[in-house]
Parts: C-alpha cells; sequence; structure tokens
C-alpha cells in the first residue's frame, strides 16, 4: 500500500492548491490603472507557485505554509470577488483589497457559500465599486464569517438596509459602512450580539429611523459616528451606558428634543458633535462632568438660556461652536480652556462687553461672536494674538475707535466689523488682511 502524506508534503500540497485558487482569482481580474509602479499581480505567475509565500507580493503565509493574508490596497485591481473562495483558505485572517476597483458579483456569496467557517477577522473592501446590498460585497455568507472583528465597506456604492444577518459575527469590533446609499433602520440586534463592538461607522447615509435604545448594550464602544443620515427622534438616555465613549457624532439628522441628563455618564468622550439638528431645551449641567472634551459643537439646533459658568471646568477644550441657537445672556469669562483654536458663538443673544479673558487665549485662531447682542468698545489687547487667521465681529453694537496695537498681528486673513457703531480709520494692523468688511460708522 501507498504510504500516507507526511505532514511536511501535505503542507505542501495545500500551498500549492491555495497558489492555484489565487491563481485562478487572479485570472478573472484585469490590472488596469495599478497606478504608481507594476501591479503585486506581476509576481504571481504559475512558475513560482512553489514559492509563493515568499515571492508573491500581496501574500503572506503563515509557519504551515498557508496563505494567512492577502494585502493588496490601491493595486488597481479590477473584478470581483467571485472565483475568491474562502473556503480554499483555512488560514486566511486578513483581507485587505481597499481602494481598488472591485465591483459586486451576481450570486457571489450564494456560490462560495460553506459548511465551513472561515477564519477571517479582518475584512477591509472599502473605496472600491461595489453596489447592491451589504451581503453582496460580502466574499461568504455572514453566518460563515464568526470570527470576523474587523469589517470596513466605506466608501462604495452600496444601497439597502444593514441586514440583521450580519448579528451573526458575534465578534465584530469594529463596524464600518460610511459613505455608502443605505437606507432602513440600525437593527437593534447588532448592539445585542456585537458584545465587543468599539467603533460603529454608518455616517454619510440614508438610514432613518431611531437610535435605537439598545445601543445601551454596547458598552465597550468608543466610537458613534451617525452623522449625515436621516435619523429622527430622541438621544436616548441609554446612551449614557457608553461609558467607554470618546467620540458621539450625530450631527446633520433630524433630532429632537433635549440632550439627555445621562450623557454626564461618557466621562471618557473627547468629541461630542450634535449641531444641524432640532434639539431644545438647555444645556445640561451634566455635560460639564466631561472634563476629557476637547471638541463640542452644538451649532445650528434649538437651544436656548445661558451658558453655565460651569463650562469653566472643561479645561481640555480646543474647540467650541454653540451657534445659530437662541442663546442668551453673557458669554462666561472663563470658557476654562486655555488652549482654544476656535471659539464660534455667532447667531444667538449674547449680551455685554467683549470677553477680556479671550485676549489670554495665545493659541486662538477662528473667533466668531457675530450677530450677537455685545457693546462695548473692541480691546487692543486682541491684536496680540498671534495665531488669530479670522474674526468676524460683524452684527454687534461695538463702539468708538478699533485701538492700535503696539504688537500688530500678522496671521490675520480675514476680519468682519460691519454693522456696528465704531468710529475712525482702520488700523494699520488690518492692512494685510484679505477681507475686511465695511462698517456703519456714526
Amino acid at each position: 500500500m501507498r504510504a500516507p502524506p507526511s505532514s511536511s508534503s501535505t503542507s505542501t500540497i495545500s500551498q500549492h492548491g491555495e497558489a492555484e485558487s489565487l491563481l485562478r482569482w487572479k485570472s478573472t481580474l484585469s490590472l488596469a490603472g495599478a497606478g504608481r509602479g507594476a501591479s503585486p499581480l506581476t509576481t504571481w505567475s504559475p512558475a513560482s507557485s512553489s514559492s509563493a509565500c515568499s515571492s508573491w507580493r500581496g501574500v503572506t503565509c503563515d509557519a504551515a505554509g498557508h496563505v494567512a493574508e492577502l494585502s493588496l490596497p490601491g493595486a488597481g485591481l479590477h473584478g470581483t470577488l467571485g472565483a475568491l473562495d474562502l473556503a480554499e483558505f483555512p488560514a486566511l485572517v486578513r483581507l485587505d483589497l481597499r481602494r481598488n476597483n472591485i465591483t459586486a458579483n451576481a450570486g457571489a456569496v450564494a456560490a462560495n457559500v460553506s459548511t465551513r467557517s472561515s477564519n477571517l477577522t479582518y475584512l477591509d473592501l472599502s473605496d472600491n465599486a461595489f453596489s447592491g446590498h451589504i451581503v453582496d460585497a460580502l466574499p461568504s455568507s455572514p453566518a460563515t464569517l464568526q470570527q470576523l472583528s474587523y469589517l470596513n465597506l466605506s466608501s462604495n456604492g452600496l444601497y439597502g438596509p444593514i441586514p440583521m444577518s450580519l448579528s451573526a459575527m458575534e465578534k465584530m469590533s469594529v463596524f464600518d459602512v460610511s459613505r455608502n446609499r443605505l437606507n432602513g433602520s440600525i437593527p437593534p440586534e447588532l448592539f445585542t450580539s456585537w458584545q465587543e463592538l468599539t467603533h460603529f461607522r454608518v455616517q454619510n447615509n440614508s438610514i432613518t429611523g431611531s437610535i435605537p435604545p439598545g445601543i445601551g448594550n454596547a458598552t465597550k464602544l468608543q466610537y458613534l459616528r451617525l452623522g449625515k443620515i436621516d435619523l429622527t427622534g430622541e438621544i436616548p438616555v441609554e446612551i449614557g451606558r457608553l461609558a467607554s465613549l470618546q467620540a458621539l457624532e450625530l450631527a446633520d439628522n433630524f433630532l429632537t428634543g433635549p440632550i439627555p441628563n445621562s450623557v454626564g455618564n461618557l466621562t471618557t468622550l473627547v468629541v461630542m458633535a450634535l449641531f444641524s439638528n432640532s434639539f431644545t431645551g438647555v444645556i445640561p449641567q451634566e455635560i460639564f462632568n466631561l472634563t476629557a472634551l476637547r471638541s463640542i459643537d452644538l451649532g445650528m439646533n434649538r437651544l436656548h438660556g445661558e451658558v453655565p459658568a460651569a463650562i469653566s471646568s472643561l479645561r481640555n477644550l480646543y474647540g467650541i461652536d454653540l451657534s445659530n441657537n437662541r442663546f442668551s445672556g453673557t458669554i462666561p469669562s472663563d470658557l476654562g480652556s486655555r488652549q482654544f483654536l476656535t471659539i464660534v458663538l455667532a447667531n444667538n443673544s449674547f449680551l455685554g462687553e467683549f470677553p477680556l479673558t479671550f485676549c489670554q487665549l495665545d493659541s486662538l485662531e477662528i473667533l466668531d461672536l457675530s450677530n450677537n447682542q455685545l457693546h462695548g468698545g473692541i480691546p487692543s489687547c486682541l491684536w496680540h494674538l498671534q495665531d488669530l487667521v479670522f474674526m468676524d465681529l460683524s452684527y454687534n453694537t461695538f463702539s468708538g475707535d478699533v485701538a492700535v496695537s503696539a504688537y500688530p498681528n500678522s496671521s490675520l486673513v480675514s476680519v468682519h466689523l460691519a454693522n456696528n457703531n465704531l468710529t475712525g480709520g482702520y488700523p494699520m494692523v488690518l492692512k494685510g488682511c484679505m477681507q475686511v468688511a465695511n462698517n456703519s460708522r456714526s
């Protein structure tokens, strides 16, 4: 009888079989438009298939000689994944084909369905030419991708709803389907099944419905990006259970109601972007517990009331935008941080004089206090801010001369002083500006 093959010869046979599978997939692709230099696939040839692990670019093997990684970003690949059967690559854990021109293959998933689960953990097909539903872009069915923890299908032409069947991929950590044409609502089942979820990126789609309260089950979530879709309803109080959240981005939606007090539990939050919605009520005091915040943008809502003095507790802020709301009262003299790059408080009903403490913000680049009810003089210390590029104080009732500073700012590009009660001529410090708006003078 013929002796069974040794383990080493089995590995060689398996490796050779995997090389043939890759060559079969290559034969279905066009390499036109590969960009700078030759495509990595020019190194894939039958003559070198026995040394594919060492000589084929984009191919990485494990110690046993099995293909463990395919990494071909920006390789100018045109074609489909129809001939790439994951069942033929039992050791494949990473597939990176981003920035190519790969399209969906009709029935590709059905053709590649196997009862054998894939070991794939990382799949990046972003910035390709996929159209159709999400499952049409996958190289295998969700039921066989149960080890997958990273899935990036962003910047394609995918449409239709996010399927509940994705909940079978229970190890999901990073999920990115942003910048597509997806619609339907967000399946709450995902947040129950995906206990390891850290990144959920669905921005720039046409998703409808509300934020499911079940999102509170994804307690390891760090980045929640749901901006520029079509969400309605209120922010669920369960958002406060996301104690690891670092970025909360819900901008450019149709969300209503108050900002829930439970956001005060998000003590690791660094970025809060809630602009361009229809939020009402006042800024909840609990927001000022978020001492890690570096950027807060509540612009273009219907918020009202005074900005609490407790904002001074946010010592790490570098950007604040409260514009286009209905805030009133005086601008707090202490905004907390001394490292502001941007302060935008335009189009509100703030009263009082220009806060002199702003002159201490040495890093300030953008200052917009336009369209308020501020009065008094414009302090000369403003011209000491050497990093200030843009300043808009128009449509207030500032008065007096624009004081000249002995230390003129050389970085100012655009200054807007129109529709105030200023007198005299413009100081020399403004001569280098590209734009100095006209002013109503007494």
